[in-house]
């Protein structure tokens, strides 16, 4: 898993963010211009892009999720695996 951040004022929005969330071992790419945004095809933010091992997209999801709720596990761990079960939203 990798975080992109487009926000405009980089690592110095960033950096406090991870550490008031605790959040450790999280590789974030900074793109400040939001070149990516384009190239990603990205409506909105936040965006949430599943790629698979051959890195073409699984899923996308728009606006912020419980990724820590059983049933978003089980959808994600359902893509990975290649079962189909419930549409990515």
């Amino acid at each position: 898993m990798i975080a992109l951040s487009v926000d405009r004022d980089g690592a110095d929005v960033v950096e406090p963010l991870l550490e008031q969330l605790s959040v450790k071992d999280l590789p974030v790419f900074l793109d400040p211009t939001g070149a990516s945004v384009g190239g990603l095809a990205i409506s909105g933010l936040p965006t949430t892009i599943l790629l698979g091992p051959d890195g073409v997209e699984k899923a996308r999801w728009h606006g912020v999720k419980a990724w820590d709720e059983k049933s978003m596990m089980d959808e994600i761990a359902a893509l990975i695996a290649g079962r189909p079960g419930k549409q990515a939203r």
